[in-house]
């Protein structure tokens, strides 16, 4: 039965009510910066930046050495990227030109304890039907055994989501006598994925009511007092528009009284 095959899996080192362990939680940072300028011409400059950090760690350590540890979420896997180019050209002495492009994308991946253990299969391990699966993750079902805790899989434990930012923004300054004047124009766009598995292997609760006696024994009957059907999560993706323009003057009416006079509209699209 399951009920065997989930104790055959070490589970019988999982119960927290008698148990004690210790383990590591290996984590990974690398980073770097790339920062080049330029002077194309005497009216000309370009410069560029890149920025990448990739982080790798366990979140929570594995205790219990199986599918089934309830003290770990597996690896979790994230990166994010910056990048920004920047444009200045100088037209004369009162005039100046200023441009800029921005890209940042961010990910973050948490695994799910399973993907560590790829012999196992709720399939071919438990015998659990093959839709259990459906979901598309390999997670074991969580137990709950009341006064011995939770064990197997964890909800809400595998997680994706991604982001995207694109940005441009330009702008002129011009002076003219006793007014300094700013025009420009910027424009956005912001894309987010998000995928979140609540219970993708289905929960199985086992009370005292099973055996009229203690959930242990229950479980070890295999005696359900409840269940919970497995969930597909859904996948949302959106995609927001921004767009900006703007106009200033700086008044310079004596040297003791400036006017700052400006218009801006922005708008923001699905």
């Amino acid at each position: 039965t399951a009920t065997t095959e989930i104790y055959t899996l070490s589970l019988h080192h999982a119960l927290p009510i008698y148990w004690f362990g210790s383990g590591t939680q290996p984590n990974r940072s690398d980073q770097f910066d790339i920062k080049i300028d330029s002077r194309l011409t005497d009216m000309d400059q370009l410069s560029l930046k890149v920025a990448d950090r990739l982080t790798k760690g366990l979140s929570g350590a594995d205790l219990f050495g199986n599918p089934f540890s309830n003290t770990s979420q597996g690896y979790n896997t994230s990166t994010a990227v910056t990048s920004a180019l920047n444009y200045t050209h100088t037209f004369n002495a009162t005039t100046l030109l200023t441009a800029s492009a921005g890209y940042t994308h961010s990910w973050s991946h948490t695994h799910g304890l399973p993907e560590q253990y790829p012999d196992f299969s709720s399939i071919t391990s438990l015998g659990l039907p093959a839709y259990i699966q459906s979901a598309g993750i390999n997670a074991a079902p969580e137990i709950q055994l009341g006064q011995y805790g939770t064990i197997g899989g964890q909800a809400w434990s595998v997680l994706l989501q991604g982001s995207d930012v694109y940005q441009m923004i330009a702008s002129v300054s011009k002076t003219a006598g006793n007014h300094d004047l700013h025009f420009g124009g910027e424009f956005r766009v912001h894309r987010i994925n998000f995928t979140q598995y609540g219970l993708p292997g289905g929960i199985f609760n086992f009370g005292q009511g099973g055996t009229g006696a203690d959930e242990y024994a229950s479980f070890m009957t295999g005696f359900p007092t409840g269940w919970s059907a497995y969930q597909i999560p859904n996948a949302p993706a959106a995609q927001n528009l921004q767009e900006g323009m703007f106009i200033q003057d700086n008044w310079h009416v004596n040297d003791r009284l400036t006017v700052n006079i400006g218009l801006r509209y922005d708008i923001d699209m699905p």
